[in-house]
């Protein structure tokens, strides 16, 4: 839904504006990076309150070793 009416809508409203008919096909490419930004940050975000407080802390100090 926000692929689709609130980016691909409003962008294909917007963008002939500012770029004239090439705007209309600019639209779809544009929405699907804003949609993928969107995603990742709901995973991330998601990812960060399911993985337990302790796992994260080892898997840095792992990291952290692995580094040096």
């Amino acid at each position: 839904m926000l692929r689709e009416i609130v980016f691909g809508v409003g962008f294909a409203l917007l963008l002939p504006i500012f770029f004239g008919l090439d705007g209309v096909l600019y639209s779809m490419p544009v929405s699907d990076i804003l949609t993928f930004a969107v995603a990742l940050l709901l995973i991330i975000r998601t990812y960060k309150e399911l993985t337990p407080q302790h796992t994260r802390i080892g898997i840095e100090m792992e990291y952290q070793a692995a580094t040096k």
